[in-house]
C-alpha cells in the first residue's frame, strides 16, 4: 500500500496491483489498522 492522504496519516491509500507492476489509480479510504496479537509470556 501506499499512503496518499495529505496529512500523511494513512487514512487514504492506493494498493499495489501485480498484473501492473504498479499501484492502483483507486484511492481507498482506510479505517484503522489490524495489528498482531500481543501474546503474553506466562510467569
Amino acid at each position: 500500500m501506499l499512503d496518499v492522504s495529505s496529512r500523511n496519516d494513512w487514512t487514504a491509500v492506493r494498493v499495489w496491483f501485480p498484473p501492473s507492476q504498479d499501484y492502483g489509480n483507486t484511492v481507498f479510504a482506510t479505517h484503522g489498522f489490524i495489528a498482531p496479537r500481543l501474546v503474553m509470556a506466562s510467569r
